[in-house]
């Protein structure tokens, strides 16, 4: 029951809320819960993701090109653009078409992307980003299995995988890519969070636990993560700890009908 709940709810759902830190003790150093010893973790270190390379340069030269275009002028132009600056254009071009709705003409720029040149990370990531959306897993496999024969430890591929075994009910699987995943990704909010669900999906409650713990270090006041953390303690058998923590979650009340009605029964059950 509680790990249907988990599957449903808790990943990837984000509930926005405030929540009362005073029964958990929780700081930049140290998590504390009534009658458990304290955990310590390491500061947690935003990651810099993917940024948007050349991309104001590239638009400024795709309107220089259709402006000499309009005018005349297009032998006047110094040079024609790289290779690699048309393939990160084309990318741009994709995701925009993507915002805007036209999905089929952004699959075929990526696929075209990828055929000429295949280490372009962004185009493989977004390629695989939408076919998982649209929940096509055979199609995002395929591709980031190309990705990982190239790169085998990149770290977005090595995620995203990892999100397909997740969605086929394969934890241990996921949990075998995400443990490869190095570098400053490993301390990256959205990262900890999906190690702490597959945790919790395979039963290891004191992990999951702990990854939790070090997101509420990060953000104390972020209910996604209490529930976790509360989750977690809940599958422990740590009756006092996990009703503290449904309390404060029901005493707000801001969250779906359908989680509320599982944290107030859960209330119901533990002081019973």
């Amino acid at each position: 029951m509680i790990n249907k709940m988990i599957k449903i709810v808790l990943f990837p759902t984000l509930l926005l809320f405030a929540v009362n830190a005073n029964a958990w003790s929780v700081s930049n150093k140290v998590i504390e819960l009534p009658g458990e010893a304290k955990v310590s973790e390491r500061p947690i270190v935003e990651p810099e993701f993917h940024s948007e390379p050349e991309k104001t340069l590239l638009i400024g030269q795709a309107r220089e090109l259709e402006s000499s275009k309009t005018a005349g002028t297009f032998e006047k132009r110094l040079s024609k653009p790289t290779a690699k600056e048309n393939i990160d254009l084309n990318y741009w071009r994709a995701v925009d078409l993507i915002n805007n709705g036209d999905y089929s003409q952004a699959e075929h720029i990526l696929i075209r992307n990828l055929s000429e040149a295949p280490r372009h990370q962004l185009s493989r990531i977004e390629l695989v980003t939408f076919y998982l959306k649209r929940d096509q897993l055979v199609e995002a496999e395929s591709y980031l299995q190309s990705g990982l024969r190239l790169e085998e430890n990149h770290p977005e591929f090595l995620r995203l995988m990892a999100v397909i075994h997740d969605r086929r009910d394969e934890p241990e699987k996921a949990l075998s890519l995400l443990v490869k995943v190095k570098g400053p990704r490993i301390h990256d909010k959205n990262y900890i969070a999906f190690l702490g669900h597959i945790y919790q999906q395979m039963g290891s409650y004191a992990l999951a636990r702990k990854q939790y713990f070090r997101l509420m270090q990060f953000e104390p006041n972020n209910p996604l993560w209490l529930l976790g953390a509360t989750i977690a303690l809940d599958s422990e058998g740590k009756k006092a700890a996990a009703l503290e923590g449904y309390r404060r979650l029901a005493k707000e009340g801001h969250m779906e009908s359908q989680m509320l009605e599982y944290v107030r029964g859960r209330i119901v059950e533990l002081k019973g």
